[in-house]
């Protein structure tokens, strides 16, 4: 009885220091940016005069894996990712179509992956912007080396939000919000941010703003805001506008 007590105990503890070590890893390696980060910008061809129209897409893409049919787990269900890879890129496919369908000015996106288990590593911001021919401006709100739940687990996280538009962009930035996790969950979550994209015109400056989706009523809330400042100054001014 002696020696089977040892056994268990030792199992135990084996488990214990496995998920101590675990911990002291997702730690060690917590993706953890700067308050304020400079963004790669874009070589844009297009500007923009106040009195100009403008128009704007946002879209959370759900890492082109949360299709009608996905059982995803945060949804009650049991799955973390799509069930082949053919499925993934038959998704982006239609994505792609709809953002080209709409011919935005400016598209918002949100959770795309450019190295995730759970998209098969795909780099999606690679084929939107060979989709759409421009390139994206990116800002990552999700990194982790491995997220070790559910059950199966997500693993590897690389994601974040883009910005595809053909203006040319003088300068852009990642802003980081409030983390929304403690210790020991935050190692492995999300890093929430605003992104800005700074337009320049002979007469004013556009700042463009992309944020991660909190609320979806939020968005006609901005778009209204986009649209009075808009309509209602002309110079010498901040032009903003978003997503949430």
């Amino acid at each position: 009885m002696k020696k089977f007590g040892k056994i268990l105990g030792g199992i135990i503890l084996g488990i214990v220091l496995i998920l101590l070590a675990a911990v002291a890893i997702l730690t060690a390696l917590e993706y953890r940016p700067d308050q304020i980060e400079t963004l790669n910008t874009t070589s844009g061809k297009q500007s923009i005069s106040t009195g100009d129209s403008m128009t704007i897409l946002t879209y959370n893409t759900g890492y082109a894996g949360l299709s009608k049919d996905e059982d995803f787990f945060m949804d009650g269900g049991s799955k973390v990712m799509p069930e082949t890879k053919d499925l993934v890129k038959h998704n982006m496919k239609g994505i792609a179509g709809i953002l080209n369908d709409a011919d935005a000015d400016v598209c918002f996106l949100q959770e795309v992956d450019i190295d995730s288990k759970r998209s098969y590593h795909i780099n999606e911001k690679a084929y939107y912007e060979k989709a759409l021919g421009v390139d994206g401006i990116f800002a990552c709100n999700f990194k982790c080396v491995y997220v070790p739940y559910p059950l199966p687990t997500i693993g590897k996280v690389e994601s974040g939000l883009v910005t595809y538009s053909d203006y040319k962009v003088s300068e852009a930035s990642r802003i980081a919000l409030p983390e929304s996790f403690k210790w020991p969950i935050k190692t492995c979550n999300l890093k929430r941010c605003i992104k800005i994209n700074t337009i320049m015109t002979w007469i004013c400056k556009y700042r463009i703003f992309a944020h991660k989706k909190i609320l979806t009523y939020s968005y006609l809330l901005i778009l209204f805001f986009i649209h009075n400042i808009i309509t209602s100054h002309t110079s010498n001014i901040n032009k903003k506008m978003g997503y949430f």
